[in-house]
């Protein structure tokens, strides 16, 4: 009788539970008002225990207005970082108790702290919404060629006072002397030429030049994926003495969401681009960049945004070219 009971019990509340706990709920919608895109750095709830990169937000947010990048990190569509962060609390109470209760950690989905759930989320870079660019032809943008253009660029922009030795340390291309004198000699001239030359920079709208890898034609969505832009253009190219010891910038990028793909504009300009990308998967790339701001605190970085892109092959074909404007 008391066997019967516990088995009575358990299916009762097997019941109550599925009646209580919402399923997971696949991809949700966004709304009207969610016109931006955000990574937010989140706790992982519900681990399991034998396969940990599986968690609440692997398993729930599976595309639409969430989707896991990782078990720590989402990317959310929503209005704004702050209301982003509340849209992935509310998430989070809604379906944490549907994911995983075999978890020894299981949360039911009842803490009162958001913090605790989402740290924070920022603009995602890779997609981003609602950016500022000025309208200027392409021929405004002056290309960055060598590591000095890169750093006297860089110099030219930067607010922060830096000590001629300091300057002189990122420019020169070689060593200077352990001698005192003589040291203090060459940082004196370096840094002299280094300030002269800086007036003639390129200035806030820049080309920078790399190699792009190009996905594979989606029939789909008849487009072709550029998910690799931002690394692409952040590890761009540039001519340097052999052994040169000249410091370059950090490029920091904003990435408009139009370039998350390029859709060519006929089947025959697709069949081109596909051609094309098979013979040279890596294809040459400049990137037009809008710099927004630039800092030393942390060596030299560069935080821009990008307004155009051209692709070539290796013998200069022009493939194709994309801008936000």
């Amino acid at each position: 009788m008391k066997n019967m009971t516990i088995v009575a019990t358990a299916l009762f509340t097997s019941q109550v539970l599925a009646q209580t706990i919402p399923p997971l709920p696949g991809p949700i919608q966004p709304g009207l008002k969610d016109t931006g895109n955000f990574v937010c750095e989140v706790t992982s709830i519900n681990e399991d225990q034998i396969n940990r990169s599986i968690n609440l937000w692997t398993s729930a947010a599976v595309g639409g207005k969430y989707t896991a990048i990782s078990p720590i990190r989402l990317r959310v569509k929503s209005e704004s970082a702050a209301q982003a962060e509340a849209d992935v609390f509310d998430f989070y109470k809604k379906y944490a108790a549907a994911a995983y209760i075999r978890s020894p950690f299981y949360d039911k989905g009842t803490r009162l702290t958001q913090k605790y759930v989402v740290s924070k989320c920022d603009v995602d870079a890779t997609r981003a919404t609602n950016v500022e660019l000025k309208n200027v032809p392409l021929t405004t943008y002056k290309p960055l060629v060598t590591a000095e253009d890169h750093i006297l660029n860089f110099l030219a922009l930067n607010q922060t006072p830096l000590s001629d030795e300091k300057i002189a340390a990122l420019v020169s291309p070689t060593a200077f002397s352990l001698d005192a004198f003589e040291r203090q000699e060459q940082i004196q001239k370096v840094a002299a030429s280094a300030k002269a030359a800086m007036k003639h920079t390129a200035g806030k709208f820049v080309v920078l030049e790399g190699m792009l890898y190009v996905g594979k034609y989606d029939f789909n969505n008849k487009s072709f994926d550029l998910s690799q832009l931002k690394q692409s253009a952040e590890k761009y190219a540039y001519r340097a003495p052999r052994g040169s010891l000249t410091s370059t910038p950090n490029y920091k990028l904003t990435v408009p969401a139009k370039f998350i793909s390029y859709v060519p504009t006929s089947l025959d300009e697709a069949k081109k681009i596909e051609r094309a990308r098979v013979n040279e998967p890596y294809m040459k790339l400049k990137t037009y960049i809008q710099i927004n701001d630039v800092s030393s605190a942390n060596g030299p970085i560069v935080k821009g945004t990008i307004a155009a892109i051209e692709v070539r092959t290796k013998d200069e074909q022009l493939i194709f070219t994309e801008s936000v404007q």
